[in-house]
């Protein structure tokens, strides 16, 4: 071997280190804020839907942000088209399995209640940052 070929190997593993330690990942981050268009003020907690053509992706929401794709290498969304949905859901665990001392009517106080009036596509073509606002209280049902 050569010196020229041993650096151009030297040069093909340093290439690949940097590679692997900075991420071979197509996923990309999606952040952003939560809040109520009544008044401003954010979402406590929730989840929020990311639903493309070929995959779906979730966040939560804590303290009116969200962050999909931040947790750990590998996480995140695909460039693409995305419809984002979000509803609060009912209590996260079934109400004859609540731990001793919790009532529902306190676990209630602490979930928000909203819904998303339209919903939302969102183009992730990059690192994306989206801010969104939800309406208060149940979704109105349909009348027939």
């Amino acid at each position: 071997m050569t010196f020229n070929n041993i650096q151009q190997y030297k040069l093909g593993a340093l290439l690949l280190t940097c590679l692997f330690a900075f991420g071979c990942s197509d996923k990309v981050s999606v952040t952003g804020m939560v809040t109520y268009s009544d008044n401003g003020e954010v979402v406590k907690n929730g989840e929020i839907v990311f639903t493309g053509e070929q995959e779906m992706g979730r966040a939560v929401i804590t303290n009116g942000r969200y962050s999909a794709g931040l947790a750990k290498d590998g996480e995140g969304l695909r460039p693409g088209t995305y419809t984002i949905s979000t509803e609060a859901r009912t209590p996260p665990i079934p109400v004859d399995r609540l731990p001793p001392g919790i009532d529902l009517a306190s676990l209630l106080a602490k979930i928000d209640i909203y819904y998303l009036k339209e919903p939302i596509t969102l183009e992730v073509k990059g690192r994306t940052t989206h801010d969104f606002t939800v309406e208060r209280g149940e979704r109105p049902r349909e009348r027939r």
